[in-house]
């Protein structure tokens, strides 16, 4: 089973993200900031991680996957942002994001963008270009 980390500072918003992707199919967890999203991801080896751009922690997309890195999680990147810009999409793009989704988004984006990120792993791609999706 597909495992994925949702990674969000707003508690209503994550969980209704993880409940959607677990009546996906996808085996799901969840944490509030960059600290936990490394507790979580070193005991459950996600495939993906969903995070958003900008934690309450003041951890942006960056430092988390530069931690979940350093901790050896090895996991294709999606990041989400309220507010996507240049800037955040060239760092989105440094960071290893395969796509940046603009909140809101629907369900189908997010499961897509999650099926790209696996397609890619399994094909053995370098990570190309970054998709932004609006």
């Amino acid at each position: 089973m597909i495992r994925v980390l949702v990674v969000d500072d707003q508690p209503g918003f994550r969980s209704l993200l993880m409940q959607q992707l677990q009546r996906e199919g996808f085996e799901v967890a969840g944490a509030g900031d960059a600290h936990e999203a490394v507790n979580v991801a070193s005991n459950f080896h996600p495939h993906v991680l969903v995070g958003d751009w900008m934690l309450e922690d003041g951890h942006s997309g960056v430092d988390l996957a530069l931690a979940l890195q350093a901790a050896g999680v090895q996991a294709k990147l999606i990041l989400m942002s309220a507010y996507p810009k240049e800037t955040v999409e060239a760092e989105a793009r440094s960071a290893g994001a395969i796509t940046l989704l603009t909140k809101p988004f629907e369900l189908p984006q997010l499961v897509a963008a999650i099926q790209r990120a696996l397609d890619e792993d399994r094909q053995g791609d370098q990570l190309g270009t970054l998709k932004v999706e609006q």
